[in-house]
């Protein structure tokens, strides 16, 4: 049996240590420089161009399938992990809200990999960044259409100024 006097100060490193290490703030991830910013979107490539919207032809934009006053919409990744539309000056239903909460967003700064996950929108989309500047943003969003094919869609956002 080890005598009191060597397990007392060996407790008390112990309690000490885990005291000190449940004290220190996790280290946060930094916020990355496109948050607190509204993004337009310029452009939505898809390749190969895909039929979405099972009309029997080929989609190669994605901004095609917005509607003229939806062009002017931004979004905005708050820093506090809230994913925002703001639906721009071209309202399409008057009286609308012209921003709201849609969901919830984290970057991986090590991958450069974007999370939003949307309200209405089941599955969590993941976004590798390919560039971004002080006004350039640049994502990718890789998925299998219904009929087996890989497709990448490349969406290219500006800072709206």
């Amino acid at each position: 049996m080890k005598p009191l006097n060597t397990i007392l100060p060996a407790a008390a490193l112990a309690a000490a240590l885990a005291i000190t290490a449940f004290a220190l703030p996790a280290k946060q991830e930094q916020t990355p420089s496109f948050a607190d910013k509204y993004w337009l979107m310029e452009s939505g490539s898809i390749v190969p161009a895909t039929d979405l919207n099972a009309d029997g032809k080929p989609d190669s934009d994605l901004r095609n399938f917005l509607e003229d006053c939806e062009k002017d919409d931004t979004e905005m990744f708050r820093s506090n992990g809230k994913f925002v539309k703001n639906l721009g000056k071209q309202k399409c239903v008057e009286g609308e809200d012209a921003e709201y909460e849609d969901g919830s967003w984290t970057y991986n700064s090590a991958t450069k990999q974007l999370t939003i996950k949307q309200n209405e929108v089941p599955q969590p989309i993941v976004i590798s960044i390919k560039e971004l500047t002080a006004t350039k943003l640049v994502g990718t969003f890789e998925f299998t259409s219904p009929q087996g094919q890989k497709v990448m869609i490349t969406g290219v956002y500006k800072l709206k100024q």
